[in-house]
């Protein structure tokens, strides 16, 4: 009964016009949750949950230190949301998940890598030709790790002797074209040339069986390198600031690199102007916002 549920949930999704990736991410979520409400005697199916269920099988999961606050919280969204349509289907009489609290997240600052930083990271990189790719993308344009993720190769053209990336629209965020540096340029080729093509699929990345690489496994694999390169406190998203800051300091303007990066608004990219610290000066800061 449960899984046909989370069946027709996801169905309701699709009809609504939800993107691909977010109907598998909530059914994920829900699968996860109907897994272990499964082992309880107590409940069994998600549709005899009680909040007190809910807040139990959110504390479990924030405990375990597999996932994040900001995962945690949007597992809960996928909660809130299903529960919400049974609630509308008149599948459940009460609605468990209103009083289900997200946690509470607090804003990091957002953090820079070194010039010797960012060179350990990249030297590192180097014991594997996949990773050190990633790597290097990541470092020379600045793109999403979920931009990455959702890469295939027919996204790589070489055209006119420059290189290009086509990254594709994905919800809120708009289709773009980047134009890849001569260090990036070489290392996607050199990995294009070397490594064969997934016999699953056009995917640029991908496993041993073929499927697409995870978010969270290229964040593990890069957190590996943190390790090993010494570098304190840093994470994935930092490379992506770390771009953002450099390229500011280095003069290109504001509304330039908020095109490059994929930022909708400039306003967004601004707010990384008072990172570029003592890399700009006060005249090359005023006209970053020009």
């Amino acid at each position: 009964m449960s899984l046909q549920l989370i069946i027709e949930f996801c169905g309701d999704l699709k009809a609504k016009g939800r993107s691909n990736s977010t109907v598998i991410a909530y059914k994920k979520d829900l699968e996860q949750l109907q897994e272990y409400f499964s082992k309880d005697v107590n409940v069994q199916n998600v549709d005899k949950a009680s909040t007190e269920d809910l807040n139990r099988f959110v504390a479990e999961i924030s405990k375990t230190g597999e996932f994040s606050l900001k995962t945690v919280s949007r597992k809960i969204n996928s909660i809130k949301t299903f529960y919400k349509y049974l609630s509308d289907k008149k599948v459940i009489s009460s609605n468990p998940s209103i009083e289900v609290k997200h946690p509470k997240i607090v804003k990091q600052q957002q953090r820079i890598l070194s010039s010797t930083e960012y060179r350990a990271l990249r030297d590192v990189a180097r014991i594997n030709i996949r990773i050190y790719t990633i790597v290097e993308l990541l470092l020379q344009t600045g793109i999403r790790i979920g931009e990455l993720a959702r890469l295939n190769r027919s996204d790589i053209v070489n055209a006119g002797g420059k290189t290009i990336i086509k990254i594709a629209q994905f919800q809120s965020y708009p289709y773009r074209e980047i134009e890849l540096n001569e260090a990036i340029a070489v290392a996607i080729n050199d990995y294009l040339t070397k490594v064969p093509s997934s016999k699953n699929g056009d995917y640029l990345f991908y496993t041993k069986t073929g499927r697409p690489l995870l978010i969270r496994n290229i964040r593990s694999a890069i957190d590996k390198l943190f390790e090993k390169s010494e570098i304190k406190k840093a994470t994935v998203n930092d490379i992506r600031n770390t771009f953002i800051v450099y390229q500011l300091g280095n003069g290109v303007k504001l509304k330039v690199v908020a095109e490059y990066v994929g930022h909708q608004k400039t306003i967004t990219t601004q707010r990384y102007v008072g990172l570029v610290g003592k890399k700009a000066t006060k005249e090359v800061v005023n006209i970053l916002v020009l």
